[in-house]
């Protein structure tokens, strides 16, 4: 028998997809037909990349290989276009529309070996889901082939217990941290079960974790506070989480007790990190330098997560001017506009702060009240009185969530007019996407989304980012549009073109 001389040359292992064949009433405000063809061949090759696992012939190389006319008209009947490829396959496709209203996918896998066609699928449905009809035919046409498994959604629930210290001097902070959680319990609700022990002189009140968020927001709000609590207080309170099952969960301590006599403490904290949990030491304003030093090696030690939270308090003087005092860690400062804004939510740049030199106060505890005092008396400043606590807790808790659920890094992005933050998991694409913000270079940002509490969130696990030659324009959409319901399929992925604004 006569072979043909494309099927007796040795072949690579990949497919080559040819441009696509189009059909029907194109609607032409959504696509071009010109360029449709190459359009569809380009998304076909994104798509069956994302869920085959074999490689793909260059487009670019394929194309220019084929017979004239191919590009603007799509991969004609009849015509054997192993001939025009090394490799072992040849995928080809046709797409009829039917106006605005459906379309039909229809793709066919032929061995270049044998001459012969492997796989046929066919795929029929709404405009709106041509992602997902692209896919199943992409599937059924290569069922010889192997598949590869994208990472899903994060499903995972959280779960937390603030131990708080209901001394009187906590009154602002515990303020202060409900209402940071109350400002995210959109954000937080059906991901996050909360949980309080409030540990007073008196005795501990356990709140077993809940998910309705509000009901515990409210119980911490009305509770009293009152007298002195020390570490040791706290470290015997952790006895009341021993009645609670066993789960993975964090144990966020807030208190402003002295370091003096810790090992007790100390010595919980470490108990607690050997049975699974996670405690997360907070410095509050009260917190005195020795509890800090105590937490800051703890930290170090037992590899904890600590996000740096800042602290402010404005100083009213009788010499007829006021100063916001701000506080992170160890680091006092001084600012002589309102900065609450920038504060709240952790966008505030310490180069923009007058420092605090605090070598000069002659103040042992160097808290957030105590440098005011300690400020005003170096100063020869008549204090009339400070106003309310104002603090970055809420970003803080926020990356606490966003470090629970495998998401370490966070970018906020713009396309057009349009701003929002996206989650990434993995450290390359973060080292990319800080690249692009440094340079300021726009990039094609591809995203997996889905309706959330507080609007879209996407896929942390899978983030694509393509140049302008290679992103699959077919898939390229502003961010706003896809508000619609019927847009928005949460397995799709759409390309945005955005400048980097901003990281955490």
């Amino acid at each position: 028998m006569l072979l043909m001389p494309s099927l007796l040359q040795a072949r690579d292992f990949q497919v080559s997809i040819l441009p696509f064949r189009i059909s029907g009433q194109v609607p032409q405000q959504y696509f071009s037909p010109q360029s449709l063809p190459t359009e569809m061949q380009q998304a076909t090759g994104f798509l069956f990349g994302l869920h085959k696992d074999y490689p793909l012939d260059s487009m670019e190389r394929l194309n220019r290989a084929l017979p004239p006319g191919t590009t603007a008209k799509g991969a004609m009947p009849g015509t054997d276009y192993c001939a025009y490829t090394r490799g072992t396959h040849v995928l080809t496709g046709e797409a009829s529309f039917s106006g605005t209203s459906s379309v039909r996918i229809s793709m066919e896998l032929k061995s270049c070996n044998t001459g012969r066609t492997l796989d046929s699928g066919v795929a029929y449905g709404p405009l709106n889901d041509l992602q997902s009809l692209m896919v199943k035919s992409i599937r059924a046409s290569s069922l010889t082939l192997p598949n590869r498994s994208l990472p899903g959604w994060s499903t995972k629930s959280e779960e937390w217990i603030i131990v708080l210290d209901q001394s009187g001097s906590m009154a602002g902070t515990k303020l202060e941290m409900a209402r940071a959680l109350r400002s995210l319990i959109v954000e937080l609700q059906g991901k996050l079960s909360l949980g309080l022990l409030l540990v007073s002189e008196n005795g501990n009140r356990m709140i077993p974790p809940s998910r309705n968020l509000k009901e515990v927001l409210s119980i911490l709000e009305a509770s009293a506070n009152g007298g002195e609590v020390s570490l040791n207080q706290i470290s015997r309170s952790f006895q009341e989480l021993k009645k609670l099952p066993a789960s993975d969960r964090r144990i966020i301590i807030l208190t402003d007790a002295s370091g003096q006599s810790s090992a007790s403490f100390e010595s919980s904290v470490r108990n607690l990190t050997a049975s699974g949990w996670k405690p997360v030491l907070l410095n509050s304003p009260g917190l005195p330098m020795s509890s800090r030093q105590l937490f800051a090696r703890l930290n170090r030690s037992l590899k904890l997560n600590q996000p740096d939270i800042y602290y402010g308090m404005r100083a009213g003087f009788v010499e007829g001017f006021s100063l916001l005092f701000v506080q992170k860690g160890d680091r006092f400062y001084i600012s002589r506009r309102d900065i609450s804004d920038a504060l709240r939510t952790g966008r505030l740049s310490p180069d923009s702060l007058e420092p605090v030199a605090t070598v000069n106060l002659r103040d042992e505890n160097l808290t957030l009240p105590s440098v005011i005092r300690s400020y005003a008396k170096q100063k020869n400043l008549r204090l009339i009185g400070t106003g309310d606590l104002v603090s970055s807790l809420e970003s803080g808790l926020e990356s606490l969530m966003s470090s629970s659920s495998g998401a370490p890094y966070r970018f906020l992005v713009k396309n057009q007019s349009t701003a929002f933050w996206i989650q990434c998991e993995s450290r390359s694409v973060a080292q990319e996407l800080n690249r692009a913000r440094q340079s300021g270079n726009t990039v094609y940002l591809g995203l997996q989304l889905r309706q959330g509490s507080l609007g879209l969130e996407n896929n942390p696990s899978l983030i694509f980012i393509r140049s302008a030659a290679d992103v699959p324009s077919l898939f390229i959409q502003r961010y706003h549009q896809l508000q619609s319901e019927k847009l928005l399929k949460k397995q799709d992925i759409w390309f945005f073109l955005v400048e980097v604004v901003d990281s955490r």
